[in-house]
């Protein structure tokens, strides 16, 4: 059986690499086929949202700085109620796509349209949209500290 797995996973590799795709690429692909078709209604591309107020650093209660953070959701199947659920998609190091609330590839919307769930997209800091300083230089530390910018 071990075999078997090691040799599938060769030939799908050697199958990628003759194509010259980079596994970026292949991410790509997989995450857009098929992400709205599959839905019995299509749905609008939901719309860039902010939470403009987002504090820069939740640990330093002297630290009043803020910043724009990006987010995407889809209410197509929340049910509405005080105990729907909201499944909330950290993006982590990546950008958000604003598809990701309503595409078919994502588990969390198959379990959301059972459940009657709110679907929400949240862009990680420094990724995309959301950069919460100018740019990235090292003469602003303040947010480009490790510990904030850590997911776990």
């Amino acid at each position: 059986m071990v075999r078997l797995t090691i040799l599938a996973a060769a030939l799908a590799l050697s199958s990628a690499a003759s194509k010259h795709q980079t596994i970026t690429d292949l991410l790509k692909n997989a995450q857009t086929v098929d992400a709205r078709e599959a839905l019995d209604t299509p749905l609008p591309q939901p719309a860039d949202m902010w939470f403009e107020g987002q504090l820069l650093d939740h640990t330093d209660a002297a630290n009043s700085k803020t910043w724009k953070q990006r987010y995407h959701f889809n209410k197509a199947w929340f049910g509405g109620r005080s105990d729907s659920p909201v499944f909330v998609y950290i993006n982590g190091e990546n950008v958000a796509d604003p598809n990701t609330t309503i595409s078919s590839s994502y588990f969390m919307n198959e379990l959301a349209q059972k459940y009657g769930a709110l679907t929400v997209s949240l862009e990680h800091r420094f990724y995309g949209q959301s950069q919460p300083t100018g740019d990235l230089s090292c003469s602003d530390v303040d947010g480009c500290v490790c510990r904030l910018a850590k997911l776990a």
